[in-house]
């Protein structure tokens, strides 16, 4: 067996710190871009036919989701699958690399997913062209943050250590939708037939939640975890508030960014150009 490189048997130990303690679902779906990047996965989800390969599944909030077909996910860590064990008992689940998916047979599943993982990946081609080979005749989607001018090379996540993770920092990129048809077309020999942005919306009302923040009598440390979840709170309550007044259209006129990149793809039919 070749040995694995340094950095990824120590990426290894620090993604299955990062599942067995940190409560993404609490404080990642809890915010108004998650949970918006959770409403656009679902939706395409919902329009997927047969069997499903999850990579980078985590903890299963999507392959428990997912009705139209057997679902396989694959994680780098362990318990992160035995969560997903609990949430989707019918699910295969196997611990794998997602730069390394070649034990799946070529064309194995009709739809391959993958939001929130390429980002964080070594060597993200590997994983893309992984992904092209195992999939059907359904669809990719793959979604990653997005940025606006200064492209992220190491994410710092200060509120890691409050529970017990090691390390605060890992490898944590960003794509725009460009980017990501490059990687996907010539990369994976792919068809890219949709890209954009989703939770356009979230800028705006987080900045207006800061301002509601100012005029409450209280300070919060929004760098604390507690803090982070109080103005969360207060960024969807502020998101509702602009949807109860049918003024969300005129924010998407004026943030035509963002928060999350998405690319989704079909394989190229046969006789067609690459």
């Amino acid at each position: 067996m070749i040995p694995e490189p340094t950095g990824k048997t120590h990426l290894r130990r620090l993604y299955a710190q990062i599942a067995e303690h940190y409560p993404e679902e609490e404080l990642v779906y809890a915010t108004l871009s998650g949970m918006l990047r959770r409403r656009f996965v679902r939706r395409v989800l919902r329009g997927m036919r047969g069997p499903l390969l999850d990579v980078g599944c985590n903890r299963g909030v999507y392959a428990a989701s997912y009705r139209h077909g057997r679902v396989c996910g694959i994680d780098i860590a362990m318990p992160a699958l035995r969560h997903a064990r609990n949430r989707c008992p019918a699910a295969w689940l196997v611990r794998g690399d997602a730069e390394n998916l070649y034990f799946l047979r070529p064309q194995s599943f009709r739809n391959v997913l993958a939001t929130e993982v390429v980002e964080h990946l070594l060597d993200p081609e590997s994983c893309v062209r992984g992904m092209a080979r195992a999939l059907g005749e359904g669809l990719l989607l793959v979604t990653t943050p997005n940025y606006r001018t200064v492209r992220p090379v190491v994410g710092r996540f200060h509120r890691y250590r409050e529970f017990g993770i090691e390390e605060d920092s890992l490898p944590h990129t960003a794509y725009k939708p460009e980017e990501l048809r490059r990687m996907l077309e010539p990369v994976g020999g792919l068809h890219v037939v949709a890209a954009g942005t989703v939770a356009r919306e979230t800028r705006v009302c987080q900045k207006l939640a800061h301002w509601v923040l100012r005029l409450l009598p209280w300070r919060t440390d929004v760098q604390s975890t507690e803090g982070h979840r109080r103005f969360h709170r207060i960024v969807i309550y502020v998101y509702r508030a602009l949807q109860w007044t049918c003024l969300l259209p005129l924010v998407r006129l004026f943030e035509t960014d963002g928060e999350f990149s998405y690319a989704i793809a079909r394989r190229q039919p046969e006789g067609s150009e690459t």
